[in-house]
């Protein structure tokens, strides 16, 4: 059975030292800073995590690390995509190896393939292969400039059930609204919050991760109840006015 993502997944940011090796020691103590404000998973090597910059050797090591570390107190959520299938599919073996059994797969950035390029040359083989851990589609078009769009997502979803959540992050309405369509289907919708009305505002759960949990968890317990609205409007003035003072 796979994982019910909900609540906060923090992705963590991988500490370097001054000359530019991983911080291995600082990074646990970002994981444990994590666990206990109740955080209920880590994203371990996405782009927040300086996945980019890291050769494919620091990538694994950050990403055993923090699965290490977490020692199964919240869900490892680990980033193994790539504009490489062959790369992706070795990444996500690797995971595997460690123990890792949920994966954020970024569009392939670049390429620009089409979307049922997405599902059918990427995403597909890759799920397929591993068919116990659960996969997390990042759709992200202005990084990658390609979008994996919601009708390949619900055929995805259709066939293969180990690709059960999405993480939309394309800033439109319209596709969120059918990404919600999709929700109804069983899929979780995992948004990314970068914009609070006119300003640009990251919701930095690296920090202010218990907030963020709290956010997320009355906004998923309540859903469309009004007393929530209040709850969460001052959820997030604590936040922002916390990390004013920073």
């Amino acid at each position: 059975m796979m994982h019910r993502i909900a609540g906060c997944l923090t992705a963590i940011i991988t500490p370097m030292s001054r000359d530019l090796v991983v911080d291995c020691e600082g990074l646990g103590r970002l994981v444990d800073f994590q666990v206990e404000q109740s955080v209920s998973g880590i994203v371990a090597v996405g782009t927040t995590g300086e996945s980019p910059t890291l050769d494919w050797g620091e990538h694994n090591k950050v990403l055993a690390l923090i699965h290490e570390s977490i020692n199964g107190r919240c869900l490892t959520v680990g980033g193994t995509g790539s504009n490489s299938t062959r790369e992706a599919l070795k990444a996500t073996e690797y995971a595997s190896e460690v123990g890792v059994k949920s994966i954020l797969l970024v569009d392939p950035y670049y390429n620009g393939p089409s979307s049922i390029e997405i599902r059918r040359e990427y995403v597909e083989p890759i799920a397929k292969k591993f068919p116990e851990i659960q996969f997390v589609p990042y759709v992200i078009p202005g990084r990658t400039g390609t979008q994996l769009l919601p009708q390949d997502l619900a055929i995805l979803h259709s066939e293969l059930p180990n690709v059960n959540a999405v993480k939309e992050a394309t800033g439109n309405l319209d596709n969120m609204k059918r990404a919600r369509y999709e929700k109804a289907l069983g899929m979780t919708v995992l948004h990314v919050v970068d914009k609070l009305r006119n300003s640009e505002t990251p919701i930095p759960t690296n920090t202010s991760c218990a907030l963020s949990q709290k956010l997320c968890i009355e906004t998923w317990l309540h859903d469309d109840n009004e007393p929530w609205k209040e709850i969460v409007i001052q959820t997030l003035k604590e936040i922002l006015s916390r990390e004013g003072k920073r």
